[in-house]
């Protein structure tokens, strides 16, 4: 049958549906959507002279405004991000908000916080432009009797709550990593990182007990985002626990570990092959020596050179994106090779 693909509720909230892809990144969007359109549509039908066709069209649209300050926030971090080199391919709406998939992590935590808090700074940017429209723009008034709506109004609030809310030092929320990159300043970011997972543990119990004294859908929502917010912060403190931290590198810079397990004899020229990338990514001194010495390609070879000169110049930080890419795909090719 035709719907035997939906037959799993699940598989089909799984569902998303591309809408673009402005500024070169991929915009999609979560069937779970739908619930918020419907939810505000039930809502303004329940009003005194407001059919369920009325109501439903100002759900989607409303609806469709509040995507667009979520989108508009993820889009905030996805800047900052390709401002340090860290690249974002897609942006996701759904249900529980948005966003940004970034293709590598904070080089560091000054970056870290910038990145985190571009997102938030995007709410003032609305608000310097709505917030002044709502003092002088009348209402809209709709329905049989004239409901009146207020949408600068709610423009205002909407934007001052999402800045509040994500602002709460509850890792892995926009606050909570601006925390962590705030404590990595002074300590080292594995430590950093496990006080801002424990802070945001907490302050999860506290959304989702809010999440329970609501209660209804938006009630429901703070408390799956409270437990997201736990399991993210218990997987970020197992990182933490056994790797170098939250701004070591990571793939394609790190040891192939069939190679070590399976004892082969390219494993140490790997070896060799990594630890000159984490030297670069740790800004400690290039040993030159260190480097194998079967580089087959004399032009690579020049290439490298010239970006690890430069690395040593102006950090990894000072590469641009073109720059950190060739250095990523030359470490993945001289491995290759060996």
């Amino acid at each position: 049958m035709a719907f035997d693909r939906y037959s799993d509720p699940l598989s089909f909230l799984s569902k998303s549906f591309r809408l673009g892809r402005p500024f070169g990144i991929e915009v999609r969007i979560y069937v779970t959507a739908i619930f918020v359109v419907l939810v505000t549509a039930r809502e303004f039908a329940g009003a005194r002279g407001v059919d369920a066709g009325l109501g439903l069209l100002i759900g989607a649209a409303s609806s469709a405004v509040l995507y667009l300050v979520v989108f508009t926030h993820e889009l905030g971090h996805a800047f900052a991000g390709r401002r340090f080199g860290v690249p974002t391919h897609t942006i996701t709406l759904s249900a529980f908000g948005g966003l940004a998939h970034m293709g590598a992590a904070a080089p560091n935590p000054r970056a870290d916080l910038r990145i985190a808090l571009a997102g938030p700074a995007t709410h003032l940017v609305w608000l310097a432009a709505v917030w002044p429209l709502s003092l002088v723009v009348a209402p809209l008034r709709i329905g049989e009797f004239g409901l009146p709506i207020d949408v600068f109004r709610w423009l205002t609030l909407t934007n001052v709550a999402l800045v509040v809310f994500n602002l709460l030092p509850a890792f892995p929320m926009d606050g909570g990593r601006a925390l962590r990159a705030l404590l990595a300043h002074r300590m080292h970011p594995n430590r950093a990182t496990l006080l801002a997972c424990r802070i945001g543990i907490v302050a999860a119990i506290g959304i989702a007990a809010y999440g329970l004294r609501e209660g209804g859908f938006y009630g429901t929502i703070l408390i799956v985002i409270a437990i997201n917010n736990v399991l993210a912060c218990l997987r970020e403190m197992a990182a933490a626990r056994h790797t170098d931290g939250p701004y070591a590198p990571n793939d394609p810079w790190q040891v192939e570990a069939d190679a070590w397990k399976q004892g082969r004899p390219d494993a140490d020229r790997g070896v060799r092959h990594a630890e000159i990338a984490a030297d670069v990514l740790r800004g400690r001194p290039i040993d030159r020596e260190r480097r194998p010495p079967d580089f087959r390609s004399p032009e690579d070879d020049a290439e490298l050179d010239r970006l690890l000169d430069r690395v040593s110049a102006v950090g990894i930080a000072g590469l641009s994106s073109e720059e950190r890419e060739r250095l990523r795909h030359l470490s993945a090719t001289h491995r290759a090779r060996t």
